[in-house]
């Protein structure tokens, strides 16, 4: 069959916004991350708090308020997880259900990376090596206030200075120094 005018041929996709048809092509590139399904029900969860009793998200309100805020937030961390410019305290929140399953958080870095158009993934390896050494120090600090806390629950006496510095290594306060800080904090030993 041969067309006749010289129109040209629009094709309408369910009628959807533009916004909407924007967002399924990087959602193809974000849906296998955890970060991404991380921060999607986060901001879905509040998108869906705001509704009236029986009101529906929209596909454009879901563009408007779940996907640009999530993408948004996405990118900035992923920015500055591969600048180390990113927290401590921001690795743990984003990450830290990944500690120790090393494979799977370069994993999870690949496709961050690859969903921002990355084709070089060698700043994973540098930042992976950082995230090992601040969490080996997690965990010995988290071994030694454990320690402690028998000390103190039996009174045991004797020379504890060596678990005291170690329980004190990483405190609360370094939640708010950068990755690329290799001291994670050994000021705070001093204080």
């Amino acid at each position: 069959m041969e067309r006749r005018d010289s129109q040209p041929v629009s094709v309408i996709w369910f009628g959807m916004d533009a916004s909407v048809m924007d967002m399924l092509e990087p959602l193809e590139k974000w849906k296998d991350s955890h970060l991404f399904k991380k921060v999607w029900r986060d901001f879905g969860e509040r998108a869906v708090s705001d509704l009236m009793q029986d009101e529906k998200l929209s596909f454009e309100a879901v563009a408007k308020d779940v996907w640009l805020p999530t993408e948004k937030e996405c990118r900035r961390i992923y920015r500055e997880l591969k600048s180390g410019s990113i927290t401590l305290g921001e690795l743990s929140q984003n990450f830290g259900d990944l500690r120790g399953n090393y494979e799977t958080m370069k994993k999870e870095w690949e496709t961050l990376s690859i969903a921002e158009g990355e084709k070089s993934h060698q700043w994973i390896e540098e930042t992976m090596e950082k995230v090992r050494r601040y969490q080996y120090i997690t965990q010995y600090r988290e071994g030694a206030n454990v320690m402690m806390q028998v000390k103190d629950a039996f009174n045991l006496s004797g020379d504890f200075v060596v678990l005291e510095v170690l329980a004190k290594s990483v405190s609360g306060r370094c939640y708010t120094h950068i990755l690329t800080n290799d001291s994670y904090c050994n000021g705070d030993i001093a204080s």
